[in-house]
Order: C-alpha cells, then structure tokens, then sequence
C-alpha cells in the first residue's frame, strides 16, 4: 500500500460519486474504514414499534460500545406502540413471524436451534468456548422497558447535535412528561443540539416545553402538529397549547432560529393564533411552511401579516406548500398568495430559492408572474408544484426567464414532450442529443415544447404520476 497523508485519501474519498462505495473500500486502509463508520453511524434510527424491535435492539447492542456512540451525530426516535407480549411468547421470534406472513422470517427462527447446536458441536471439537448467555440481549417484554433501553443508550451520544422526536399513535395512559423527563435527565445532548425535529399531538408538545432543558445552540426546529384522537373534543384547548406553551418555547430560542419549519395535516389547530403570536425573527435563513387545512379568514390574514413581516434581509429560502384537507381549489388562499407577492414592502427582496403550492387554481399564472417580478434580482431557484403549464403558460415563463439574471433553475410540470434546438443540442448519454421519448399509459407524449439551454445549468427531465414531465429549465415553445 503507498503511503499517503490522510488529507490525500480523504481527498480521493470526495471524487467518489457514490459515497455507498466507500464500504467496499474499507479493507484499503484505516482511513477509509474511519471514513466508512463515520458515514454509517452518522445517523441512528430506532423505533418502538412491534416490526422494528429486533433492529432497535441491535442498535442499543452497538450503542453500548463507545467506538460507535462517538460517532453519532444525528439521533432520531420513533415512539410507536406495540401490545405486551405473552409470557411464553419471546417477542423476538413474534416479530420474525408477523411480518407480512413472511415464510423466510418464519423457517429461518425454527432452523435457528438446530444451527446453534451444529456450531457448538464444532466450538467442542476445536475447543472454543461458545459465548456466555450473558453476551445476547433479551428482548423486551413491554413497552416502557423498550423506552428505557433507549433512554438508557443516550448518555454516551454525547456528539448529537440533530435530534427528532416522534410520538405518534401512544395510548393516553401513557403520560409523554414521564419518558421525556427521563430522556433529558439520563442525554448529555442538550447543551450542543443545533437542530430539534419535533411531531406529535398538542399533549405532546405540552409535555415537552415542561421538561425541556435549555437549548443554547438551537438553530433548526421543526415542528409536525397531529390530531391527538384520545381528546373528545380538542377544539377546547388546542389555541391555549400553541399560546402557552408552543410560543413561549419558539419565543425563547428565537434569536437564534435560523431554520423553522411547521406542518400540519390537522383541520382544527388555531393556525390564527400561532401566526398571530409568532416572535419576530432576527437571523431568519430558511422558512418551511406545510399546511393541508381548512383556511378561515382569520387564518389567511395571519399568515400573509407573518409572512410580509418576515426579515426580507436576512431570508433566503421559501417552502410555501399550501392547501387545503379536502384538496378542492380555495380562491381565498390563491388572492393571499397575490397580495402577498405584489405588495410594496420590501418582504422577499433577498430571495434564493422558492418552492410553492397550491397553483391549481385560476390565479396560478398571475400568482408565478407576481413571484418573479418581485424576486427578478435575486432568485436563482423556482419550483412549481402540482400545475401543469400549457404552451400559452410556458410561453409567459420564457419571455419572463430572459429578464432574470440569476435565475438558474425553473421547475415547472409542462404537458408537452421537450426537443431541443439544433445549435443548443444537450448530450443525454449514449450519442443522444434529443430526450428520449416517454411512454406512459395514455401513449406517447406527441406534443413537442422547444427548450432552450440558455443560461440555465440544470436539465434534468422527469415524468410526472399523471403522464406529464417535468422539466428543470427554461421553456421555449413554438
């Protein structure tokens, strides 16, 4: 083996296109074997529920090893329920059984003793000691002692600086302040996370901003509001959760909340209130907002005064995915979107990259059109999502296009097969200059949109579910 630097081996490692290649590489040298852990164990998923106890425990048995836990840097936990076992029933061997009537599952736990006996009958003839029962990890019998395993695997993640916390689909008798007390009071994580991942019900959250230590470096959140199905009637405390606990807890790590993000599938959450409440934020970069709801009037007005008010010098990137639960065209939503990206303020004039949803509606094409003169200095991204652009539409884009000067990528869905001009002919692989036709259950796409290279630099072609492509570029129609 030459005897290189470790920088000239990392440096070799960066022109691996496919990273996954570094685990063939691992015999190379020690370099690559450092390289390959530090990829594999960089984030650790384990989960409660019944299908994924046997890998959990596989995990918690790695995590008990400090080569490992120093290496974790992103952490996230999935509390699912599963029943109890039976008392003669391992868990283990249930869970082998149960998954999709799996017959492999099932034939390889009964061959399992008769394999064991095989070994030890050749540990005996060579004399080596087979390992103590001691060494096999039995599984639990309960939920709460799954949940304690994995509380008790976190002081040695003292690296974890991104943590995700899911609490989906949990009985009501079982309190989320008992488990999340025991998690911070037994993780060393807390002075050091930089980004939070939280999703739940409101009795969730209430639990967590009661536990929750301080969290200095905190600069990403994200937080999934779900129903919480074990309240009767939530419409009773849901504005009071969000008021009282939710804000406050938004409110003290604001001056160093770069990264927000908030979903939502839930109709009855008081979204007015939350806007209304939100704290100004100072270092704002990256703003992610995921609402399937049913807009009320209020709802639209505090949303288009958070978002006009939002630091247009300090925010970058846009997520707006909007709709509403019974997925029907809202006309209210649609007239936010336009008085929001054709008012006078200076909210936005900094923007990089823009994804927006709902365009389905009659006001789309003015909706892309206001977004671009208000961004036309700035923007470099564009990605429109659910509107299939007509010619006439794509048209509109390409005269738009020319006037951008940074714009890079446009991500539209266009109902027409893109060819390309002679004099700006693109090398799809193989020879081909022209994208290959796509055929899709309705046939091939025989419509042809002209697409101009320009100065965009990315050109990728994909089909969409509903036989349309979509196309990042400018468009060039005929």
């Amino acid at each position: 083996m030459v005897a290189l630097p470790p920088e000239i081996w990392l440096y070799i490692f960066d022109f691996l296109t496919n990273k996954n290649e570094i685990y063939r590489l691992i015999s190379v040298n020690r370099i690559f074997l450092e390289v390959g852990l530090n990829l594999y164990w960089k984030n650790v998923i384990m989960s409660t529920g019944f299908e994924n106890i046997e890998k959990t425990m596989h995990t918690l048995k790695r995590l008990s090893d400090p080569f490992i836990t120093n290496r974790v840097k992103k952490l996230e936990i999935d509390f699912r329920y599963f029943k109890p076992a039976k008392p003669s029933t391992p868990i283990s061997y249930m869970a082998s059984t149960r998954n999709q009537g799996n017959q492999k599952s099932l034939k390889i736990s009964m061959t399992k003793p008769l394999v064991d006996r095989i070994l030890s009958t050749f540990r005996r003839r060579r004399s080596i000691p087979a390992p103590a029962s001691h060494d096999t990890v039995p599984p639990p019998r309960s939920w709460p002692e799954l949940v304690s395993r994995i509380i008790q695997a976190l002081p040695e993640c003292r690296n974890v600086n991104d943590l995700r916390l899911d609490w989906m689909d949990i009985p009501s008798s079982y309190d989320p302040k008992v488990v999340l007390r025991d998690l911070w009071s037994w993780s060393p994580i807390a002075p050091n996370l930089k980004a939070l991942s939280l999703a739940g019900d409101l009795a969730f959250y209430q639990a967590f901003t009661e536990t929750m230590p301080l969290f200095p470096k905190l600069a990403s959140l994200r937080i999934n509001l779900s129903r919480n199905y074990s309240v009767p009637n939530p419409l009773m405390s849901d504005s009071s959760v969000l008021l009282n606990h939710v804000i406050p807890f938004i409110n003290a790590i604001s001056l160093n909340l770069q990264f927000p993000c908030v979903r939502s599938f839930t109709t009855w959450v008081g979204l007015s209130a939350f806007f209304n409440n939100l704290p100004v934020l100072p270092v704002l970069h990256n703003l992610s907002i995921f609402l399937y709801v049913d807009w009320s009037p209020e709802d639209l007005c505090s949303l288009y005064l958070f978002l006009d008010g939002c630091q247009s010098n300090t925010l970058q990137y846009l997520d707006l995915e909007l709709d509403t639960s019974e997925r029907e065209p809202l006309e209210d939503l649609s007239k936010t979107l336009l008085r929001l990206f054709t008012s006078t303020s200076r909210s936005f004039m900094n923007l990089h990259s823009l994804t927006i949803s709902p365009t389905r509606t009659a006001r789309a094409v003015d909706i892309i059109i206001a977004i671009l003169q208000k961004t036309r200095t700035t923007i470099h991204k564009l990605h429109v999502r659910e509107r299939v652009f007509n010619s006439e539409e794509l048209s509109v884009l390409d005269m738009l296009a020319e006037k951008l000067p940074r714009l890079r990528t446009l991500s539209v869905i266009a109902n027409r097969r893109p060819i390309f001009s002679e004099e700006e002919q693109l090398d799809f692989g193989d020879g081909m200059t022209e994208a290959p036709i796509c055929y899709t259950p309705l046939g091939s796409l025989e419509d042809q949109v002209y697409v101009s290279k320009s100065r965009l630099n990315r050109m990728t072609i994909r089909r969409s579910d509903d036989g349309s492509l979509d196309v990042d570029n400018k468009f060039r129609t005929t």
